[in-house]
């Protein structure tokens, strides 16, 4: 049984910083390994470098995607003041505060006994932070692709329940299970022409929470015929403003001679029209690892290292990125993976596998 307070506390969705002040004064701490090549956030202009070695990796994947694809027109490059803001994001997405958190998070609960062990770093040098940036293998995806938990209801008296959502070519699959795929459909939403209303915030009447800071934003789906209603529960401000940028996307989807079925109206909802929409191709992405090691030690210790050291683990921190280009281009952030490995135990050898 975990502890409510760690749980509550942990794993929090907040803002993503967008102070470059303290980004320099965490990249100067740090180190960064971009496609292989290691900098260090100590070095002379270090965090100058490494914002300037991402960008131009950026820059470079991206003009592979336009010699790559034929030039239709569609496609929107991504420019230098996007990549430069798109290297700050990465960082700022995944900075070791918020990835080690959430590591050390993982790390302890599935080890949860504060009356027999701790947990405590293995080494006082950390690892450096991995940011691997290439082309997207899956080229025909738009940026209204997206998945991710979220909490769900059919109608305002109705409870919230846990949906694990993947919104691919303007339908929308609800699940209640994420992995290792994901399975046991709830049910598929055709969003063509539907109605995306505005984000509004929840409130202690849409959602129950002593803390109604954290309640987040809320946005309501219908269909087309109106027979289908669903309300939708985004905690974290990115996530609710990337899937209502989504949802909306997916309504208005392109119809032939590249005009959309559907615009926002004075009210806020879609309605048939015959606005144009740039279109917009995911060209770059990027992916984050951030590994930690720990020990397992007994609050009891003998002072023989290795009879106090119950366990060797290791965690790695993964976020996914996808970086778009274009007048309406942006940055869209994947779900938050911890992938932890037990290293080695008094009682076995061979490494135990599991992802939060």
């Amino acid at each position: 049984q975990l502890d409510a307070t760690v749980v509550a506390a942990s794993f929090a969705e907040t803002e993503i910083s967008s102070s470059v002040e303290q980004l320099w004064k965490d990249l100067l701490r740090d180190s960064v390994e971009i496609n292989g090549e290691v900098l260090s956030g100590e070095s002379f202009h270090g965090p100058d470098r490494i914002i300037g070695k991402l960008t131009q990796h950026i820059l470079s994947s991206d003009a592979s995607s336009q010699g790559n694809w034929k030039s239709d027109g569609k496609q929107s490059q991504i420019n230098e003041a996007q990549a430069i803001s798109y290297a700050r994001d990465i960082l700022l997405a995944s900075d070791r505060t918020r990835s080690g958190g959430d590591s050390y998070y993982c790390a302890e609960n599935l080890c949860l006994n504060r009356n027999l062990v701790v947990l405590v770093p293995s080494s006082t040098e950390a690892k450096p932070l991995s940011i691997k940036v290439s082309l997207c293998e899956q080229r025909d995806v738009g940026t209204d692709d997206i998945c991710g938990w979220v909490s769900a209801r059919i109608s305002s008296d109705k409870p919230w329940k846990r949906q694990y959502l993947v919104l691919s070519r303007s339908v929308l699959s609800c699940y209640a299970e994420a992995e290792p795929k994901p399975h046991e459909l709830v049910e598929h939403i055709m969003l063509q022409g539907a109605n995306v209303g505005k984000l509004r915030k929840a409130n202690k009447t849409t959602v129950p929470t002593t803390n109604v800071s954290s309640a987040g934003q809320i946005v309501t789906v219908s269909t087309k015929d109106g027979r289908s209603v669903r309300e939708y529960l985004f905690k974290d401000e990115f996530d609710s403003l990337m899937w209502h940028a989504s949802l909306l996307k997916s309504a208005c989807s392109l119809g032939e001679g590249g005009e959309a079925n559907g615009t926002m109206s004075a009210s806020g909802l879609s309605n048939p029209s015959g606005t144009t929409f740039r279109e917009t191709t995911t060209a770059v992405g990027a992916i984050v690892n951030v590994c930690t090691e720990y020990k397992l030690c007994t609050l009891d210790p003998s002072g023989i290292e290795s009879e106090d050291t119950w366990a060797e683990l290791r965690t790695t921190f993964v976020q996914k990125l996808s970086l778009t280009g274009g007048s309406d281009g942006r940055t869209f952030r994947g779900e938050k993976v911890v992938r932890l490995e037990v290293l080695q135990t008094a009682d076995q050898e061979s490494p135990l596998i599991a992802s939060f």
